[in-house]
């Protein structure tokens, strides 16, 4: 790193501790990740990664993973509900599609007629 990187980085250091409101803090954050990114001779640490919709054979292996009975049906169906709601989870976006079909799951109803009982259906 040569001198004007270092103070560059000495500057946002000291920034930090400054009374700045949580959106200017964000930035320098993100500049001094990347300035101390080159003084380690390293890249700057990944952001996090854009959910991506999966596709109706990706979430049916998952729920034969799962040893889920019936997951072809069981996938569409939760596919299918979540592309109508634009994979929103109430108000927010979906983060991750695997835990949400976990969860689907563990949800369904018996099919014994319980009325709203629910229990986990596997193998």
């Amino acid at each position: 790193m040569n001198d004007d990187q270092q103070l560059l980085y000495t500057i946002a250091e000291v920034l930090l501790e400054v009374n700045l409101s949580a959106e200017k803090k964000k930035r320098i954050s993100d500049a001094l990740c990347g300035i101390y990114a080159l003084k380690m001779g390293t890249e700057a640490p990944p952001k996090s990664k854009k959910f991506v919709v999966p596709a109706i054979s990706e979430v049916k292996t998952h729920m034969e993973s799962l040893k889920i009975l019936n997951c072809e049906k069981h996938s569409a169906e939760f596919w299918h509900f979540y592309e109508s709601k634009g994979w929103m989870v109430g108000k927010n976006p979906m983060k991750n599609w695997k835990s949400a079909a976990s969860r689907w799951c563990i949800e369904l109803p018996r099919g014994n007629g319980e009325g709203g009982q629910k229990k986990r259906i596997v193998v």
